[in-house]
């Protein structure tokens, strides 16, 4: 918080389920690179040169064991970062509501903040799968005057901040 900063009545943040899809799919990839690094890929040896000619190449075959271990390794990272890119997403995603204004802020390294005023907030729409109600996220997207508008996506405990917006906004008025 910086300094001078009022504290926020409540801070909103993005909702878990954005871990679930890069989980499974970084869990996948750990399971493939589990299986090619400890397989001998008996596929290669069995249908290889049959289906695709290769028992001209046997003699390559310690490569190209090594070339796909490198490679599902290579993935496995690049799952691996986009659950990082998730967690810092998470971090740094946030939907503060005070008493008077109403301030979204977004990103890590290029940092995008949008505040408005509550005098200046027209109306809330909340927009809810039917995943989202079970578990309790959604998104909002906050109306102003002009032609500004905040939309926050997969907020976790969306309708109730929706609810506080728009009391605030009945009590200003």
């Amino acid at each position: 918080m910086e300094d001078g900063e009022q504290e926020p009545l409540t801070i909103y943040r993005l909702s878990k389920i954005i871990f679930v899809g890069p989980v499974l799919i970084a869990g996948l990839g750990t399971a493939a690179l589990w299986y090619v690094w400890t397989s001998d890929l008996y596929l290669m040896h069995n249908l290889g040169p049959m289906v695709l000619g290769l028992s001209l190449y046997e003699s390559f075959y310690p490569t190209i064991f090594l070339v796909c271990r490198i490679a599902t390794a290579i993935i496995a990272m690049g799952f691996a970062t986009q659950v990082l890119v998730c967690l810092i997403r998470y971090m740094t995603t946030e939907l503060r509501v005070f008493s008077n204004r109403v301030l979204w802020r977004t990103g890590f390294i290029s940092r995008d903040m949008f505040t408005t005023s509550v005098r200046e907030i027209i109306g809330v729409q909340l927009t809810q799968s039917v995943l989202g109600r079970i578990l309790g996220f959604g998104s909002i997207s906050i109306s102003t005057r002009g032609d500004d508008q905040i939309v926050a996506d997969l907020i976790s405990g969306a309708p109730q901040a929706s609810r506080t917006i728009m009391a605030l906004k009945n009590n200003a008025e």
